[in-house]
């Protein structure tokens, strides 16, 4: 039978508070996370108690359990453990009949207070400090998003419905939330003695096989009666153990929603790289045509006497055809030519430099992919998202909102190149380039190079707001680019200054390129890449 998601409803908390009850007096130790969405405090009294809450939209609730796996602490969860280190349990409250519970701590008489809201996608684990302001939470949430906002150091607004109708047939699925049982109850008994059963509840609980838990104390005959002859209850003396067992033969949530994640993202760097392979091909098939370029220029300058104005093609004796821009005179399309393949020329190596590197990433990137699709435990996916971090991949930004027909940079004439590391680097190509880059692209912790004392090109290495992480070779890697657009390109060795973007200025009134910048340190390149 295939099992569905377990439907924690305001009766199932109701059990668990009973259990939790046994923990009031006692200390809290230790705080580990449960992936992303959950926690597990740990209360010692000569031994430990572990109670597991989650928040997953899929997988949320709360019960007492084993100890967890040792994993990566979530950030939240280490702000819960500093706050509650040492803490004692003075209370487990649930609000109304809701599955909303306040665990209430004492720590060296400030009051702090771990609100639990397990309410499907609304789900939320939320730290309440001794002002009743929030100091942490597993989901951050502002206005924008959601009927309230949660943000550190806010006041706490309550979960802000009413307490539903329970019973209410035309509400299942308020912030109390109604499981299979109560919902099949209703359908066959009245209200009056569905709430003479509820009124029952205890910590002990019934494990139907493909429907769910419940402490509603329901008899085998009424259980087959509700959901098939073929039922098989089991019982449990502990609401949570029961859950624990269910729990168990549930799909992995938070390793689905993993993968989930980590898809999105890389199947973003390999759209990314994708598309610069394409056009690195296309970059690099013209600088294989220099000469090629060069040669039309100088069949043009040949022919030019045979060329008459408006002429949008050239068609020399072996019946080569040469297309012409008609509003350019023969020495200016030849010209034009020779500029295409001194550029070609100039930037092959370059470009074939990076196009090795992008088909490089490419293959990585879709291995990976590869990987998360394949992966089985928690430990591969993890290693898979390591990997993917040791290469800059996970770190997301939100672009511009732009036109589809704008031209990216806003049409400047700016490059993007990949630097060993995995990190982008962008130089201007001209004055009006640069004072873009600098002043509208650059972020304040972005490294920011350029040759010392002398014109070049600007370059700027996003650094994701980590500069300190940039390696050395990277840095080294950007100093050539500077170097080589500059006017001491054939210098044998040339001084490259590299600061944060943060020091770098225009003076007002100056012309856009010019700035002025501190902070420097200084790195001698040869600009063939030899340092």
């Amino acid at each position: 039978m295939k099992v569905k998601r377990l439907r924690f409803d305001a009766w199932c908390l109701r059990a668990v508070v009973l259990e939790l009850q046994s923990l009031v007096g006692i200390e809290c130790q230790n705080a580990e996370s449960l992936g992303e969405h959950g926690v597990a405090l740990q209360f010692w009294d000569g031994r430990p108690h572990w109670v597991h809450i989650r928040s997953h939209p899929d997988h949320y609730g709360i019960r007492l359990g084993a100890a967890p796996p040792r994993g990566e602490r979530m950030p939240w969860v280490m702000t819960l453990r500093r706050s509650l280190n040492r803490a004692t349990l003075v209370a487990v409250e649930q609000i109304a009949l809701e599955r909303l519970v306040d665990l209430v701590f004492d720590q060296s008489g400030s009051k702090y207070v771990l609100t639990c809201e397990l309410m499907g996608k609304n789900s939320n684990i939320i730290l309440r400090d001794a002002d009743d302001r929030v100091a942490s939470a597993a989901r951050f949430t502002g206005k924008s998003r959601s009927e309230r906002a949660i943000l550190p150091g806010r006041a706490f607004e309550r979960y802000p419905r009413e307490p539903s109708a329970m019973l209410s047939r035309t509400n299942p699925s308020g912030p109390g939330g109604l499981s299979p049982f109560v919902q099949k109850l209703l359908q066959e008994y009245s209200p009056e003695h569905v709430l003479d059963r509820l009124a029952e509840v205890s910590a002990k609980a019934t494990l139907v096989p493909g429907f769910g838990v419940t402490p509603i104390p329901l008899s085998t005959e009424t259980l087959q009666e509700l959901f098939g002859d073929q039922v098989v209850p089991k019982r449990f003396n502990s609401i949570s153990e029961a859950l624990a067992e269910y729990e168990s033969a549930e799909p992995e949530p938070e390793r689905e929603s993993l993968r989930h994640r980590l898809r999105v993202q890389l199947e973003r760097i390999e759209h990314a790289r994708a598309t610069a392979v394409r056009g690195l091909e296309d970059a690099a098939d013209t600088a294989r045509r220099a000469s090629e370029l060069q040669e039309r220029g100088n069949l043009i300058l040949a022919y030019q006497g045979s060329i008459q104005p408006g002429d949008k093609m050239l068609k020399t004796y072996d019946e080569q055809v040469i297309p012409l821009n008609p509003e350019l005179t023969p020495v200016e399309n030849a010209e034009a030519y020779f500029l295409r393949a001194r550029k070609a020329k100039h930037g092959s190596d370059e470009v074939n430099e990076q196009l090795e590197r992008m088909r490089s990433e490419l293959v990585t990137v879709r291995s990976l992919i590869t990987l998360a699709d394949q992966a089985t435990t928690d430990e591969q996916l993890l290693e898979v998202k390591k990997e993917a971090a040791t290469r800059n991949w996970l770190q997301i930004q939100v672009a511009p909102q732009t036109k589809p027909k704008d031209r990216p940079f806003e049409g400047h004439a700016i490059k993007e190149l990949l630097a060993p590391g995995g990190y982008a680097v962008f130089y201007g190509e001209n004055s009006d380039a640069n004072d873009f880059l600098t002043m509208r692209m650059g972020k304040p912790n972005d490294w920011w190079l350029h040759v010392r004392g002398a014109p070049s090109t600007h370059v700027l290495i996003r650094a994701n707001n980590q500069p300190e992480r940039v390696p050395k070779e990277t840095l080294t890697w950007a100093a050539v680019i500077a170097a080589k657009h500059s006017p001491s390109k054939h210098a044998q060795m040339v001084p490259v200054d590299y600061t944060l973007k943060r020091y770098v200025r225009r003076p007002k009134g100056s012309k856009p390129g010019f700035v002025t910048y501190t902070h420097e340190k200084t790195i001698h390149v040869n600009p063939t890449g030899k340092t």
